[in-house]
């Protein structure tokens, strides 16, 4: 059961990480995901396929590619319990995938592309209080774009918009879309249905602010 949701995870984990180094591997910049504004840097970027685990191929994945199991070993070497043995408090402060994929960056001197997207930060008002969305919007285009409204996981008690963070810009890029991340409110501090209230809110918010953010309310 728990390799099972290493293997889960580390999805995530490998999208982050070639979304991140793959899809813009002719630009010499990288971003900073802890916060809704860009920041550049240059470094030397080697390719992500340098990456190699440290053990043999596990029986329960022949097929799984190095990158991955790499990640895999990462999240495991924090040597942290597993989140369902956990309170969601606890859980929080769990090391996540992205959290592997990042020191593994670290480590093998990976210069991570800058996404073709810009970010920007926006609090709406919902019921019994305030949420955060942060908008992705595809670099250098003036036209009208679709808008997708997109739900970071983690079951509505852990994980946040940055774990997150290069899902969404993957998305805004490649789908040439905005993309709207919405910060719910989590449980156990807010109760059922709040998280499920607030994310109707940033939709019904999209829907009536679609133009504000150069989107198209018509296709979200």
């Amino acid at each position: 059961m728990k390799t099972k949701f290493f293997n889960m995870l580390t999805l995530l984990s490998i999208t982050i990480l070639f979304s991140m180094v793959s899809c813009n591997n002719d630009t010499k910049n990288s971003s900073n995901s802890n916060s809704d504004a860009n920041n550049n840097q240059t470094d030397t970027m080697i390719n992500a396929e340098t990456i190699t685990p440290m053990g043999p191929q596990p029986t329960w994945g022949p097929t799984i590619k190095p990158e991955m199991l790499a990640v895999i070993e990462k999240l495991i070497s924090y040597q942290e319990k597993p989140v369902e043995e956990l309170s969601a408090v606890e859980a929080r402060k769990n090391h996540t995938p992205t959290d592997a994929v990042m020191d593994l960056i670290k480590e093998k001197n990976i210069q991570v592309p800058v996404a073709k997207v810009d970010t920007t930060g926006k609090d709406i008002d919902v019921k019994g209080g305030k949420i955060h969305l942060r908008i992705y919007t595809p670099q250098g285009n003036n036209e009208t774009l679709p808008i997708i409204v997109y739900y970071h996981g983690g079951g509505f008690v852990i994980a946040d918009l940055d774990v997150y963070d290069a899902s969404a810009k993957g998305l805004s890029e490649q789908a040439n879309a905005i993309v709207v991340s919405v910060a719910y409110r989590m449980g156990p501090e807010f109760k059922f249905p709040t998280a499920h209230q607030d994310a109707f809110a940033a939709y019904e918010w999209t829907i009536k602010n679609a133009a504000s953010i150069k989107g198209d309310p018509k296709r979200i």
